[in-house]
């Protein structure tokens, strides 16, 4: 079972986007937290204020080195054939659905 948790730049379907991602597999232990290539200016102009407040994008994210699809590619290489579980499995397998598409390239 792997555990996940995204923050994301708010709750809007089709228009937020995940800004960090952590993971944990329960089988052996491995995992991560990394922060998805975006783009910074579109999420302080565009995201739901609140959203960052609560994840504190301007004091964490915002400066932190973003994944170049490496940590992409490893978390949805660990999730084939594997179950997800976090707080908010749904929502957290949206946002990594469209990480993978965009960012990986991957068919998901």
């Amino acid at each position: 079972m792997i555990i996940t948790d995204c923050e994301s730049s708010g709750l809007r379907p089709g228009f937020d986007i995940a800004v960090e991602v952590a993971w944990c597999d329960l089988l052996d232990g491995r995992g991560g937290v990394f922060v998805p290539e975006h783009d910074t200016k579109w999420v302080l102009h565009n995201a739901e204020p609140k959203a960052l407040e609560i994840n504190g994008y301007r004091e964490r994210i915002l400066h932190a080195k973003q994944d170049d699809g490496t940590e992409v590619q490893r978390l949805y290489d660990t999730l084939k054939g594997r179950t997800m579980a976090g707080s908010n499995p749904a929502v957290d397998a949206r946002w990594l659905e469209e990480l993978f598409q965009s960012q990986a390239k991957l068919d998901v």
